[in-house]
């Protein structure tokens, strides 16, 4: 069983949640190599990770892009892999800031 499925039954929950919370966070690298990109929003030249938690707080999604992705575009991917890999259907979430500035 799903480590989050089983925590969220030991709760008194459903095992899949039905409501998560999408955030992200730019870390700055000093890698040459590999992914990299400059957030410009907060002058971070690194990484951007984007995850996925449920409404009792456990980790249900995560993705790392460079960190010139939009936050609302890095939600999309972070919502895609963690329906294939995961059990999350019909989940309605809430982006903290994903409003791309508008």
């Amino acid at each position: 069983m799903h480590l989050v499925a089983a925590a969220r039954l030991a709760l008194g929950r459903e095992a899949s949640p039905s409501a998560g919370v999408i955030d992200s966070q730019s870390a700055k690298t000093m890698d040459v190599a590999g992914l990299r990109g400059y957030d410009a929003g907060k002058k971070v030249r690194g990484r951007k990770r984007h995850i996925i938690t449920d409404t009792e707080g456990h980790l249900v999604g995560l993705t790392v892009h460079t960190a010139d992705i939009q936050d609302r575009d890095g939600a999309v991917g972070v919502i895609a892999f963690s329906c294939m890999v995961s059990t999350l259907r019909g989940v309605r979430c809430w982006c903290v800031n994903c409003n791309g500035g508008r």
